[in-house]
């Protein structure tokens, strides 16, 4: 065995969603690398504690644990993340804790956007939205200046393919519902750009809130289809996953 991987996401209490799209990743990164132990981590200590299914629940601390036994020392973290944010940074620092005696060579894997296949992603989004007005909804980070992420936004905003950028931290509803109203758009494709499509799906954009998505664009007359595909259970969102894998 040359590697073992680990592939961590923030996690969803919809077990099934996470269940279905963390299985998918894995199947990939099984077949590219036929060598490696696959485990996955849920990083969120408040999902985990929620969730029964003990595949999808360990810790971290055990995980390595049984790497230890197995006398893996190469241990490489598949960050499906969309960003290199604040739970990202928290997952490197508690490996760095259960680290100390320096056992392991840990590599940490790229979040999704980077410059290097923010290009190809663009292309991805504009083929989903196949030029019908289509929405990328965002989840964003709370942590400022995240260059990668305002770079992205720009691209979407610049595509001649009828995307439109929106974003849970920062929803600027009047903003949206101005530009559409005045390019006339009264169907919106929607397409969370959501690792799991888990509760932001069912809460935040087709919630009974008042501030869901769902219920300004009803309020506004606007139409709402959504995707409601997990981003990795796309094949070309999931091999740059695997992809980022290799040192």
């Amino acid at each position: 065995m040359t590697f073992a991987t680990i592939i961590v996401n923030h996690g969803t209490s919809r077990v099934e969603n996470q269940k279905e799209a963390i299985g998918f990743l894995r199947k990939k990164v099984e077949e590219r690398y036929k060598g490696s132990l696959v485990k996955s981590y849920m990083a969120s200590d408040k999902i985990r504690k929620k969730v029964e299914n003990k595949d999808l629940c360990q810790d971290l601390e055990e995980i390595l644990s049984e790497f230890r036994k197995k006398n893996i020392k190469d241990v490489r973290f598949l960050m499906a993340y969309v960003l290199r944010g604040i739970e990202y940074e928290k997952v490197m620092k508690k490996a760095g804790q259960l680290n100390e005696d320096g056992f392991f060579n840990f590599t940490f894997t790229k979040a999704l956007l980077e410059e290097k296949n923010n290009d190809e992603i663009l292309n991805f989004l504009e083929e989903l939205g196949e030029n019908d007005p289509s929405l990328v909804i965002f989840h964003g980070s709370p942590k400022k200046n995240l260059e990668e992420f305002e770079k992205f936004e720009e691209k979407i905003k610049n595509s001649d393919k009828n995307l439109y950028f929106s974003s849970f931290e920062d929803r600027n509803f009047d903003d949206l519902i101005d530009e559409l109203k005045e390019k006339n758009i009264g169907k919106i494709k929607v397409i969370p750009f959501l690792i799991i499509a888990g509760n932001h799906v069912s809460k935040d954009i087709e919630g009974e809130k008042e501030n869901s998505y769902r219920k300004v664009f009803e309020k506004n007359k606007i139409e709402m289809n959504i995707l409601k595909k997990s981003l990795i259970l796309y094949d070309e969102i999931a091999e740059i996953f695997v992809e980022k894998l290799e040192k």
